[in-house]
């Protein structure tokens, strides 16, 4: 931040500045803070909506940069997402299919082993029914990996469309305090680029004012809070 200042003359003092017969003369400063104020995102100037002069209040729009690229991408990301979305529902159907696939194997495991005691049935079904086991217990497994992958994904969408949302709101830069825009460094199509200068706005809730008296022996200095 810097300091602007305003200078002015004084043709009237305070009866303190001088005996009552002598008019005082003299100059003095208005000093107060100066906020640049930069977008942080880049692009095309459509619209400014404060000009130099006006005041503004901390929160106001400042002004609207071009919105269709950082758009378009956020329609990419919700496709995105919604595509992952449908991704995680069929990885958790195919683990409810695996999972009842498997748990039919075990009971078939369970009945051949019981088979096998009695000699109803032989060591090659024993083996067929453990090989089955085996891929259910496989499938069931990708299906579940799959369904990590997908919510991967997924979050990965959501934080993209949230970075998009704050990008398409920082097209509408907001002031951040209470001033008047004392400068503006684009006109309306001109490119902004990310982290150049948009306005500088002068705060006026607290100025400093600074009196030399011509007629005085040593400089006076008032300093005054506005609210």
């Amino acid at each position: 931040m810097r300091k602007i200042y305003f200078a002015f003359a004084i043709a009237l003092l305070l009866v303190a500045c001088g005996h009552k017969k002598i008019i005082p003369q003299g100059s003095g400063l208005i000093e107060t803070t100066e906020v640049t104020f930069s977008p942080q995102i880049g692009g095309q100037l459509m619209t400014l909506y404060f000009d130099e002069g006006q005041n503004v209040i901390s929160g106001d729009t400042l002004a609207m940069l071009d919105t269709t690229t950082v758009m378009l991408r956020l329609r990419q990301a919700e496709a995105a997402g919604e595509a992952a979305k449908n991704k995680v529902n069929i990885s958790g159907i195919n683990i409810k299919q695996s999972s009842n696939t498997l748990s039919l194997a075990n009971k078939e495991f369970k009945r051949i082993s019981t088979l096998i005691t009695s000699g109803s049935a032989n060591q090659q079904q024993l083996d067929q029914v453990q090989n089955a086991m085996s891929q259910a217990q496989l499938a069931r497994d990708q299906a579940e990996a799959t369904e990590r992958t997908a919510q991967a994904d997924l979050e990965n969408a959501n934080a993209q469309i949230a970075l998009l949302h704050k990008q398409v709101n920082d097209c509408f830069p907001v002031s951040p305090v209470d001033g008047v825009v004392v400068d503006k460094f684009f006109e309306v199509g001109e490119l902004v680029a990310v982290g150049k200068p948009l306005v500088k706005i002068a705060r006026l809730d607290t100025v400093w004012v600074k009196i030399y008296c011509r007629r005085l022996i040593s400089p006076g200095s008032v300093w005054a809070d506005m609210p």
